[in-house]
C-alpha cells in the first residue's frame, strides 16, 4: 500500500513491518473498492504496521480461503462475512 511507505518508511525486507489493512485490500469494501467504484474514496481503510511475515502468512491464508470456497475475482456475487472469534 502506498500509505504504508508514507507512515512506515523502509518497510520492505526481512524482519521489517508491512501495513496490514482491513477490510482486506482484495475485497470490494477494502482498499480495492475504488477499482470497482470510481466514485469511492481511495484508501478508505484502516492500516497498521505488522511484522512482514505475519502479513504474508495471513495473505496466504486468505488466498487459500478464496480458492477453497471458489471465490471469484471481479464479481460482487461472492459475498462473505468476517466474524472475529476469541
Amino acid at each position: 500500500m502506498r500509505i504504508s511507505h508514507v507512515h512506515n518508511p523502509g518497510s520492505a525486507g526481512p524482519g521489517k513491518k508491512q501495513c496490514d489493512e482491513y477490510p482486506f485490500r482484495s475485497t470490494l469494501e477494502g482498499a480495492a473498492e475504488h477499482q470497482y467504484d470510481p466514485d469511492a474514496r481511495k484508501f478508505n481503510v484502516s492500516a497498521k504496521p505488522v511484522p512482514a511475515e505475519h502479513n504474508r502468512d495471513a495473505g496466504l491464508l486468505l488466498k487459500g480461503f478464496y480458492a477453497k470456497n471458489r471465490m471469484l475475482a471481479d464479481t460482487e456475487d461472492d459475498a462473505f462475512l468476517v466474524k472475529i472469534t476469541p
